[in-house]
């Protein structure tokens, strides 16, 4: 566990310049989503609704990434206040909790994208 902190700890650091890059896509597939819901009629805006929502949960995920793993975990040493240490520990716990939520949410995106791949593909 300790491994995929720090895998995505590096990834945070490598996506934290495409921040801007990565919200601005994620608008434009919402702007794209709600544009084939309310004014898009017919067969053709199953696609870009399915594509377009597949975008927005990635770039909603990979927001998530980069903002929730843009610091290091606090190291604990025996010269800190009991304070200090508390904190840390409660901060390094709600990393940990972090951690198995991203790694379920990049998981559960991962099927939902080639479920959704699928659909796209056979119709």
């Amino acid at each position: 566990m300790a491994r995929l902190l720090a895998f995505y700890v590096a990834l945070s650091e490598s996506l934290q310049r495409f921040r801007n890059l990565i919200r601005f896509l994620g608008v434009i597939a919402l702007i794209v989503f709600l544009t084939a819901i309310f004014v898009t009629k017919g067969a053709e805006s199953k696609y870009y609704t399915l594509g377009s929502m597949i975008v927005v949960v990635w770039m909603i995920a990979l927001n998530s990434l980069v903002s929730g793993f843009s610091y290091p975990m606090q190291v604990i040493t025996k010269n800190d206040r009991l304070i200090s240490r508390i904190k840390a520990r409660i901060s390094n716990g709600f990393r940990w909790c972090l951690v198995a939520f991203m790694t379920t949410v990049f998981a559960v995106t991962i099927i939902f994208t080639f479920r959704a791949l699928g659909i796209l593909i056979l119709s």
